[in-house]
């Protein structure tokens, strides 16, 4: 079921460091006239701008109008089981009909539940449809999908979402200072691990003369 101001966006790359060129499904478009009342408006309603042209997709149906500038979407992230595409429609593949889902989780549940189902769509104001696999990825104002991630390869991020955040690294661990010092055949050594901050002091055994240590090892930590 399709919303009466459905509008789905196609993202299409035009290399790395180029100029993003988006198609912005408007509905029907008749003619230039109608062109120039909608696709402004279209264009608008995702950050972006008209860049003059416009084409039919599907005749008395579908026209899409050519923006560039749209803002991107949020990245996949996880919600429970499931892989998110926010302002994301995952055509084709539909289980049935679409039913009723109050939320993105409802239709989620309804697709968990269904060992048939791979991913779904819920559409505002409250349609799911569960799918058996994943077609044409495009970009929906009303629509957010999602991929069960127990049942397959997940889709690829879209074109048009952000760059995902690159994983932050963990902050290093601070080694403790330390030091040892090897003992003789009459004096025993000594080790010592300190905490940050502070510094070890090592003072190696004396042997002496005699047949017994004259003096241990000393293995301490002090401040700087």
């Amino acid at each position: 079921m399709r919303h009466p101001f459905w509008i789905v966006v196609s993202a299409l790359w035009l290399g790395v460091g180029a100029a993003r060129a988006v198609e912005i499904e408007a509905g029907p478009i008749w003619n230039d006239m109608d062109a120039q009342g909608k696709c402004p408006r279209v264009c608008g309603a995702n950050g972006g701008q008209w860049k003059g042209q416009w084409r039919t997709t599907e005749a008395g149906r579908t026209s899409v109008c050519d923006c560039s500038g749209v803002r991107p979407v949020p990245p996949p992230s996880y919600a429970g089981p499931v892989i998110r595409y926010d302002n994301t429609t995952f055509m084709s593949n539909d289980l049935g009909i679409g039913t009723q889902a109050s939320s993105f989780d409802n239709c989620a549940a309804q697709c968990v539940a269904d060992s048939r189902c791979v991913a779904f769509t819920y559409s505002r104001p409250g349609t799911c449809a569960i799918k058996s696999g994943v077609g044409m990825i495009s970009q929906s104002m009303f629509a957010t999908s999602g991929f069960v991630s127990s049942r397959g390869s997940a889709p690829p991020v879209p074109s048009y979402a952000a760059p995902q955040a690159a994983p932050q690294n963990p902050p290093a661990v601070v080694a403790p200072n330390s030091c040892s010092v090897g003992g003789t055949a009459k004096c025993p050594g000594c080790s010592i691990s300190c905490n940050p901050g502070e510094r070890p002091d090592c003072t190696p055994p004396f042997d002496g003369v005699t047949m017994f240590c004259q003096r241990d090892a000393s293995c301490r930590c002090i401040s700087p």
